[in-house]
């Protein structure tokens, strides 16, 4: 007589429910991946932006004060032959590469940008003039300067100022970071 062994395999729903909660825990995985590349690429742009703005505020300190105090003195209208900065110029004054006023030219290279990878990108080199230049690495990449205080006396001994970065982010949004100091004789 043979004996009867009763076999037994996983049924249809069973398979079904291994596949869903497999499904489930490989979304979740997915969705982590994606917040950490997010998260990456956000630090990322917000460490480019944090060294465009020391280099710029590290630029500014190259000049010397009297010709800073002039060429940056907050009154002066922007450049309407930027090319960068389109439109009215009273809507770009404080930009760094907007500061090509008759003599008064600008010391400092061109740290704004309104488009990247386009073939109207121009950059302000000091003593050239408008020229074709590489992108900037932050898409509508702006550094304003602001003058936040000043020496109260006749004489204009120090001035206090803040430098903006502006810039639209990976998701399209736009976003800034501000640094304020104060320079001196």
């Amino acid at each position: 007589m043979r004996g009867h062994r009763s076999r037994r395999g996983l049924s249809m729903i069973e398979i079904m429910i291994g596949i869903a909660v497999l499904a489930f825990v490989l979304l979740a995985f997915l969705s982590v991946i994606q917040s950490s590349a997010m998260l990456s690429a956000s630090s990322k742009q917000s460490s480019i932006a944090a060294y465009q703005l020391q280099a710029a505020l590290e630029a500014t300190f190259s000049v010397p004060f009297d010709d800073f105090q002039t060429i940056y003195n907050p009154t002066l209208q922007a450049d309407a032959t930027d090319p960068d900065h389109p439109g009215d110029p009273a809507l770009w004054v404080g930009h760094l590469s907007s500061r090509r006023n008759g003599s008064n030219s600008s010391l400092l290279p061109d740290l704004c940008q309104q488009v990247k990878a386009g073939p109207s990108n121009y950059t302000w080199k000091p003593e050239v003039d408008w020229v074709k230049e590489d992108d900037l690495p932050l898409l509508n990449q702006h550094i304003k300067i602001e003058w936040v205080n000043q020496d109260p006396s006749p004489r204009l001994d120090w001035v206090e100022y803040r430098l903006t970065i502006t810039w639209t982010n990976y998701k399209g949004v736009s976003q800034s970071e501000s640094i304020t100091t104060r320079r001196s004789k």
